[in-house]
């Protein structure tokens, strides 16, 4: 009877746990799928370009022989480009897939002091934002005496944050300005954001950005379409929100990543 009842109750479990597995296994074809296609483009270009200079070195020095090649700047600073883009993009890949495997493991969390997470990745883009003269800044509120700390895991927080000042300083013209904002509020969650006083996106477009690989029509840059998704994802790791809306006065964009517990109304992203 024993051995009936456990045979049915496996049964039952793999019933109910089918349908989950075989989901999480398309899920995981379709990012190896859209992973190869989009790496392939940025690949292709690095082949083809040491390929040209390779057989332009070699009709001026035979194979077992030594000498040099001249290369146009301007062909440096593409294959630069190139090899910059596919670096970020597997890097990309990485972090949300490591965000990915988060959500289906037991991970502790711990306190994460907010001001010092924000604070360590406005001193990572700082110059990068000074070369376009955009004005990169902090304003955390609700932090008092003592430290606005929130429950996460802080390098995932991180790479939240570092995706979403990357992206602003994408996409915010020079001489911009970007606000990482953030706090406590009086006996209620935690939150974090990025706004930024750059083109914006039109309201209809702003649950696309979420999509993997999706870029706004029209946008100019580097982009790869993954950085909003793998703050997606993070803040769903920490059974959070992500809320976007426009920034002050209607200018640019403002994301905003709250943990649960808010009050805030789903319509709005203003903490």
């Amino acid at each position: 009877m024993r051995g009936m009842f456990l045979s049915l109750k496996r049964r039952l479990l793999h019933r109910l746990l089918a349908p989950l597995l075989a989901e999480q296994a398309e899920h995981q074809r379709r990012f190896i799928a859209d992973a190869a296609h989009q790496l392939r483009t940025p690949l292709a270009g690095l082949q083809s370009q040491v390929e040209a200079w390779a057989q332009a070195a070699r009709r001026i020095v035979p194979p077992g022989g030594s000498g040099s090649l001249l290369v146009p700047v301007d062909q440096v600073d593409k294959l630069r480009n190139a090899t910059r883009r596919t670096t970020q993009l597997a890097n990309q890949l990485l972090a949300l897939s490591r965000a990915e495997a988060r959500t289906t493991s037991d991970h502790p969390m711990e306190p994460v002091d907010l001001r010092a997470l924000a604070g360590g990745v406005l001193e990572t883009y700082l110059d990068r934002a000074a070369a376009r003269r955009i004005d990169l800044g902090m304003a955390l509120e609700g932090d008092g005496p003592e430290p606005a700390r929130a429950w996460g895991q802080e390098w995932l927080l991180r790479e939240l944050l570092a995706n979403l000042v990357d992206n602003a300083i994408k996409y915010t013209p020079e001489g911009g300005t970007i606000t990482i904002g953030g706090g406590l509020r009086p006996g209620g969650p935690a939150w974090l954001s990025v706004e930024d006083d750059g083109p914006g996106v039109p309201e209809a477009l702003l649950p696309r950005l979420l999509d993997r690989f999706y870029r706004v029509p029209g946008s100019t840059g580097e982009g790869t379409g993954l950085g909003l998704a793998i703050v997606d994802e993070i803040a769903r790791v920490h059974r959070g929100r992500l809320l976007l809306s426009a920034g002050a006065e209607g200018r640019g964009l403002r994301v905003v990543m709250e943990w649960p517990g808010s009050r805030a109304p789903l319509a709005s992203a203003n903490p």
